[in-house]
């Protein structure tokens, strides 16, 4: 139990509530931090794939059996659902709510669980 006194005001605080609120924060944006680089590396990996496919289709020192292929398969890879990065993108924003949360909860509970009381 912390006790602060300021401007004719004391405020109790529990510590370890406090302290537990803290560490629940830290968990969610550790989660946060990392949905957001699984999200950017398998964006980097879809992009990765997408420009040596490009290249590959405008390559002219390749045949044209082999430029023709590397276009219908950019075409397929354009066009297949990118269902992993989806998932990863909702994963994201599920742990950037619930750190956001974390840290309203986190700074309420300090109000919550502090007395304030006049003297």
């Amino acid at each position: 139990m912390i006790i602060i006194k300021c401007n004719n005001y004391v405020i109790l605080f529990n510590t370890q509530a406090a302290k537990a609120r803290a560490d629940e924060a830290a968990a969610a944006e550790a989660e946060q931090r990392a949905a957001l680089e699984e999200v950017q590396a398998q964006e980097r990996a879809r992009d990765a794939k997408t420009e040596e496919l490009k290249r590959k289709s405008e390559d002219e020192s390749l045949g044209l059996v082999a430029r023709q292929r590397a276009k219908n398969e950019l075409a397929q890879h354009l066009a297949e659902d990118p269902l992993p990065l989806r998932k990863s993108k909702i994963t994201l924003e599920a742990a950037t709510k619930k750190a956001e949360k974390a840290r309203i909860v986190r700074f309420f509970n300090c109000v919550r669980i502090g007395f304030l009381a006049r003297f």
